[in-house]
């Protein structure tokens, strides 16, 4: 780039002299005045860029840890101190009123306060006596055989929920899409009346069943292709959770404690979700995967604990025990 004075002496003479008469010492000043005032344009910009990529970093959601996930209504990760403290207010009642109350949910709840209070990463309410056992195939036996008899129902219904873009959750996942039809959420209904018929009735037949907690879903999930989902906790290890497959193309898999299991059409698959899992469809192209998700008793879990732990969990607008 030239400077101001080799810029006008390369004007032809006529231009020069006229130039030179007209503005005289001050014209060798005009192009680095402007230079000047550009550069300061430019370096404000790139200034006020930079502190927008700063303030953009600082508030992009970082990861999830494991134990914790985005979403501002999940009682777990963002309510798990109400939640707790609700729970061992209700506990001393119980006591109180003379019920039976469970050493081991006692402790457990004792616990989830704990670790569950402000400052705290968010707790789990964990009973510790209870099986490590990770997958559950033989369990909730006569349930499993009502889902699966109401597949076709279940499925028609899906098909229903499917026509509904503006009702779907897309929920966070590193790769892919992630989505989620609630028919019931934390405990609360998200349906009209008579939506998903078949598919409540499947569930409300089912025995074993969590119903009115905060730890009570039924939903329709979908993987599009070429989705993961990155590894996760449950809040609780007082469930299991059961996907009826509807939809399940190859190269899909769920892993729970690194031990891997494919889904299939028509059938359930039972796993304890307090334990590390993620799930991912492979496929590039084609059709989504799709489950139905019902989250059910542990297996393990007495009658009288799963009646305390349905009075104890229910949601703080409920007033309907289990």
């Amino acid at each position: 780039m030239h400077d101001s004075k080799s810029s006008h002496r390369d004007l032809p003479e006529p231009m020069d002299s006229y130039l030179q008469s007209c503005c005289g010492d001050h014209l060798q000043w005009r192009l680095p005045d402007s230079l000047e005032a550009g550069w300061a344009a430019l370096g404000v910009t790139l200034t006020a860029g930079l502190v927008c990529v700063l303030l953009l970093r600082r508030l992009r959601p970082a990861p999830a840890p494991p134990d914790q996930c985005r979403s501002l209504d999940c009682t777990r990760c963002h309510g798990a101190a109400d939640a707790a403290d609700r729970a061992a207010a209700r506990l001393e009642q119980a006591a109180a009123a003379g019920q039976l109350v469970s050493d081991r949910v006692r402790r457990a709840v004792a616990e989830w306060r704990r670790t569950g209070g402000a400052g705290e990463p968010a707790g789990r309410l964990m009973i510790a006596e209870l099986s490590e056992r990770v997958w559950w195939d033989t369990a909730h036996e006569a349930d499993q055989r009502r889902l699966r008899l109401a597949a076709a129902g279940i499925a028609a219904d899906y098909r229903w929920a499917r026509d509904q873009p503006h009702r779907w959750s897309v929920n966070s996942s590193p790769a892919g899409r992630w989505r989620l039809f609630w028919l019931v959420n934390q405990g609360s209904s998200r349906l009209g009346p008579g939506e998903c018929a078949a598919t409540l009735a499947a569930v409300d037949s089912l025995a074993g069943a969590m119903r009115h907690t905060v730890f009570s879903n039924v939903c329709f999930s979908v993987l599009g292709p070429g989705t993961s989902i990155e590894p996760h906790l449950g809040p609780t290890n007082v469930r299991v959770r059961c996907h009826l497959g509807l939809e399940v193309p190859d190269g899909c898999r769920l892993v729970v404690a690194g031990e891997e299991r494919p889904w299939t059409r028509d059938r359930c698959l039972l796993f304890d979700d307090s334990h590390l899992h993620h799930a991912e469809h492979s496929g590039q192209a084609g059709e989504p995967r799709v489950v139905l998700m019902v989250d059910m008793w542990h297996p393990l879990l007495t009658a009288n604990e799963r009646r305390l732990l349905g009075e104890l969990l229910r949601p703080p607008d409920a007033h309907t025990s289990q």
